[in-house]
């Protein structure tokens, strides 16, 4: 967790920062945050240059548009295991989502844990946790993927569940309640779009700055 301050103190006059020393520095800042990033501020975008990185962070840090997603895996078979999933159990499952149209990807890492299936929409995401048969039966793994879910949860992520062997016994109704969840989040298909480089913070004017990750 990294606390980064740009409180500034009042009636101080303070020049936009837009040199390549406050480059390194805010760069060093942002790049450091592993889990969070916390930012104090005492101005606000509308008394900030377009040219100043305190303008470009704060902007970045206040956006409230999920991440664009990066591209779906392709020939994904039903049968067959695909190395971008970590089971032919969450395979159906990207396949029965994908048929209907939603964006989604598989294995996505978030502050160092991984989630099964992502599914993104312009009003944000939902993560899918696959529980596959040795999950009934592993308790250590239980456990582990529900303290996991804990703490993605407090950074915002919501989870919907799935069992394997409700699936394989009816695979209609063990999604059944996945549309509804979507849908009660504004996640509708066909509305996500893949990311591009660079789709991070990257403060103005440092096209040819390198960055520190």
């Amino acid at each position: 967790v990294v606390f980064l301050s740009m409180v500034v103190a009042p009636e101080q006059n303070i020049a936009a920062m837009t040199r390549t020393e406050y480059q390194r520095r805010f760069n060093v800042a942002a790049s450091r945050a592993i889990d969070q990033l916390w930012l104090f501020h005492s101005r606000t975008i509308d008394t900030l240059k377009a040219t100043d990185l305190r303008y470009s962070l704060l902007t970045y840090m206040q956006s409230t548009s999920p991440r664009p997603a990066g591209p779906m895996p392709q020939d994904v078979g039903r049968d067959e295991r695909h190395n971008a999933f970590g089971s032919i159990f969450q395979q159906q499952v990207f396949l029965d989502v994908a048929a209907r149209g939603f964006h989604l990807n598989p294995q996505v890492e978030v502050n160092g844990y991984v989630i099964d299936l992502v599914v993104t929409g312009a009003a944000g995401k939902l993560a899918i946790a696959c529980d596959g048969d040795r999950w009934d039966t592993n308790p250590d793994r239980q456990h582990a993927d529900l303290l996991r879910e804990r703490e993605l949860q407090r950074s915002g992520w919501k989870f919907w569940r799935v069992r394997e062997s409700e699936y394989n016994l009816d695979p209609v109704a063990a999604l059944a309640g996945l549309w509804g969840e979507l849908d009660r989040r504004g996640i509708t298909p066909d509305v996500a779009h893949n990311a591009a480089p660079g789709s991070g913070w990257v403060p103005v004017g440092a096209r040819e700055w390198r960055f520190v990750g």
